[in-house]
């Protein structure tokens, strides 16, 4: 495992939530429902290429089309199949806030949602001290993908775009979620490239799944150790219908085929 690689890459895929989110939002306000099925896949695509390499999310206030964007484990059991997020518990035995065990988590590495507060910094202290007073005030909790550097908002997800505005940390529990070992994974090649760019199984007896965002998913894994299959593997029937269902799912969406 390259943990410096890995961390890169986990902080990538985040990024890419971030502007799909942004793309997603964007859409709303022209009065689109935009989806990542066929041509859409590509228009994200391209509007992303035209961001800068340093883009973080404008982090603007958003008082309506907040639950157009995807929900962060949903966003990512989608793009890294095999993690799951059903296990996930957190302490119930620190009722008390104080008595909590708190973490500072990078926001880098934290996939969210959109900031939805209205409040209005004070013009002495700015920005920072609002995140400042949110995170005291607790409440956020996050699910750590096994052992990536990389981590799910279940509470707490409208004050990350704002931290990583900042490029501050986020202060909160912090619980496991379930995600095979790199030896499970295995990758496949599929052709033809134009269409699928690759498929992630859980050791070589299982069903290949495609990956809706192949460079930055692929990314996490290789760093991670998954292996390549040897081999290429051609599409099998409908699946252009199996990767559109799968980038649908990204967006928390099921596709009907």
């Amino acid at each position: 495992m390259d943990a410096g690689a890995l961390r890169q890459a986990c902080a990538q895929l985040v990024a890419a939530k971030a502007q799909l989110d942004d793309w997603l939002v964007e859409g709303n306000a022209l009065g689109e429902r935009r989806s990542l099925i066929g041509d859409g896949f590509e228009a994200w695509r391209t509007w992303q290429a035209r961001l800068p390499s340093s883009y973080v999310s404008p982090a603007d206030f958003h008082d309506g089309p907040w639950r157009e964007v995807p929900e962060p484990c949903q966003f990512l059991a989608a793009a890294l199949p095999g993690a799951d997020f059903g296990p996930v518990r957190f302490d119930r035995a620190h009722a008390d806030l104080g008595n909590r065990p708190w973490t500072e988590v990078d926001s880098a590495l934290v996939v969210g949602g959109l900031w939805r507060r209205p409040e209005v910094p004070d013009p002495w202290e700015g920005w920072r001290a609002v995140l400042a007073k949110i995170n005291e005030g607790g409440g956020a909790q996050y699910a750590q993908v096994g052992s990536l550097p990389l981590y799910a908002a279940v509470e707490g997800k409208n004050r990350v775009s704002l931290a990583q505005r900042l490029r501050s940390p986020v202060t909160a529990e912090v619980a496991a979620a379930a995600f095979p070992e790199a030896g499970c994974l295995r990758l496949h090649r599929v052709r033809p490239w134009h269409t699928v760019a690759v498929a992630v199984s859980q050791g070589d007896d299982g069903e290949p799944q495609y990956l809706p965002l192949p460079e930055e998913s692929t990314a996490v894994l290789t760093a991670y150790g998954a292996s390549w299959h040897p081999g290429t593997m051609g599409a099998r029937g409908g699946h252009q219908d199996a990767l559109d269902a799968a980038r649908e799912r990204l967006l928390g969406r099921i596709l009907r085929m």
